[in-house]
């Protein structure tokens, strides 16, 4: 079997959460022994990678070109099915119908659905609205989809295989060890492409009020990576940071790769995950770097539901609304823990596995249209 990803990310990039994920899902099929090239777009270049090889195909192409230029030149209808990730709302999904049309085996995957509340802007809403109508007309030519979110029977009129997200545990390292809980301190770490829907604004003025009373603890958060596109989520939180004079109690790092990211995650002992997905109207989320922080051995944060950690002891669910984060009971929450970073981990690796919860699945509805 020989399928194709599409994805308009630079796959090279090896410090962004998504081009990890996007290399981890691939690494899945490959492993299961799926021939499986990816045609990605760097810098106005189009590149086909196969066999871990990558070859120049295109330059000066506009991402609007994108896809028209696979349309035009790679042979989709040879795939056996052609995985793609549903494009950021830009100028490039203008064109998303082309490939549409070619062909019938398409399989798109949706990061978090629903999404329209999640538009950052009115262009945004009008760019998606677009997308959605696009994929209503060629709704006979997708096969699939995948998503992350609550339950649901169909999408857009299609089948949908609901599915957590993952990471690949072989390239993440565990926690070197929880930190000791006598030293009166508790480092919190945030890794995150910032956007409003983190919420690490509520920890930030929580830290504040915790301060501002007769405190036992020494906190620190660590907010590691730079702005989601077409955000400026970091300058914002920069900025309250010293309006608070919380300068040496929030400390920013830019982004990292895995590698460099485990002397963070060595020092910390509390990650944190969305606390504000409530913001964009969106109370169930399945995010992927719960799960990097769950393979890390790390226990978590977070204010929204997702259900592939129910009943787990090693996270702590706070308020999904804009109140002052309870210092005090994560504290106490921390203190009593019974998992251990290899419990943690362990929990990470048997449940959020791509063979498991993507590759499988998607082999197995492919057989059943055929």
């Amino acid at each position: 079997m020989k399928a194709l990803y599409i994805s308009l990310v630079d796959i090279t990039n090896n410090n962004i959460g998504v081009v990890k994920k996007i290399r981890s899902q691939v690494k899945g099929f490959r492993d299961s022994g799926i021939i499986f090239d990816i045609v990605f777009l760097k810098e106005g270049t189009i590149y086909i990678e196969e066999y871990e090889k990558n070859y120049k195909i295109a330059e000066n192409i506009s991402t609007i070109d994108f896809y028209s230029y696979i349309k035009d030149n790679i042979p989709l209808k040879s795939y056996s099915f052609i995985y793609m990730r549903l494009p950021y709302p830009g100028k490039a999904l203008l064109n998303l119908w082309k490939v549409l049309k070619v062909s019938d085996n398409f399989i798109i995957e949706i990061p978090t659905y629903p999404f329209l509340n999640e538009s950052k802007n009115l262009k945004s809403k009008i760019l998606n609205y677009i997308l959605i109508c696009q994929l209503y007309y060629f709704r006979e030519s997708i096969n699939l989809y995948t998503y992350m979110g609550a339950k649901r029977n169909e999408i857009f009129k299609n089948k949908c295989l609901r599915v957590y997200n993952c990471v690949d545990s072989d390239s993440l390292n565990i926690k070197s060890s929880l930190n000791t809980k006598k030293d009166k301190r508790l480092n919190f770490i945030g890794v995150a492409q910032l956007a409003t829907w983190h919420g690490y604004d509520r920890l930030i003025r929580s830290i504040y009020e915790y301060k501002k009373n007769k405190y036992e603890y020494h906190i620190k958060f660590y907010i590691i990576g730079n702005n989601l596109e077409g955000c400026n989520e970091k300058e914002y939180l920069q900025k309250l940071v010293r309006e608070l004079d919380l300068i040496d109690d929030v400390i920013f790092v830019p982004a990292k790769d895995s590698h460099q990211l485990n002397d963070y995650f060595n020092i910390c002992d509390v990650a944190v995950d969305s606390l504000a997905r409530h913001r964009s109207n969106n109370y169930y989320n399945c995010s992927l770097k719960s799960k990097e922080y769950c393979v890390r051995g790390v226990p978590f944060i977070k204010s929204h539901e997702d259900d592939s950690f129910n009943d787990c002891g090693f996270v702590y669910d706070c308020k999904p609304d804009e109140s002052i984060i309870d210092l005090e009971g994560i504290i106490d929450w921390y203190l009593k823990l019974d998992d251990t970073a290899t419990s943690i981990r362990n929990y990470g690796v048997n449940v959020f596995s791509w063979k498991k919860q993507l590759v499988e699945k998607v082999e197995a509805a492919i057989k059943c249209q055929k």
